[in-house]
């Protein structure tokens, strides 16, 4: 993975992070060419020592063989699945023992376009309050 961050620029507290990353497999006899592609971006800020906040979004896409011994040419095994996430969150520690912290992501894709189109967005919330010894 390849990742470039960028801390206190514009401000103190801020910090940009940009990710990207490739993954493939050649082709073989029995298979075809397999790739996967990320990228994102996030960006946090911090409002006061006690509160962080920050935002994002990623995208992935995904080639790959359903399987092609089943089928009589290679060229038609070939898939191609994708999806991009967008999230927000929080973080408040008021001491150095407790923590509470807030996410909420949103994920739209093609994973289940042969199924049901109303499955490929999903949300997710996540809050946790976390004692620290």
């Amino acid at each position: 993975m390849t990742k470039f961050d960028i801390s206190g620029i514009p401000t103190d507290g801020t910090y940009i992070s940009f990710s990207a990353d490739h993954w493939g497999i050649r082709r073989t006899a029995t298979t075809n060419t397999n790739d996967s592609i990320q990228y994102g971006v996030q960006l946090s800020q911090n409002i006061t020592k006690a509160v962080e906040v920050w935002g994002g979004t990623s995208y992935k896409r995904y080639d790959y063989d359903i399987n092609p011994n089943l089928l009589s040419s290679l060229n038609k095994a070939k898939c191609m699945d994708w999806a991009r996430s967008y999230y927000v969150g929080g973080q408040y520690k008021p001491n150095k023992h407790l923590s509470f912290m807030a996410d909420i992501n949103m994920e739209h894709g093609s994973f289940y376009n042969n199924i049901d189109n109303r499955l490929n967005t999903n949300y997710t919330a996540e809050i946790q309050a976390s004692l620290i010894f």
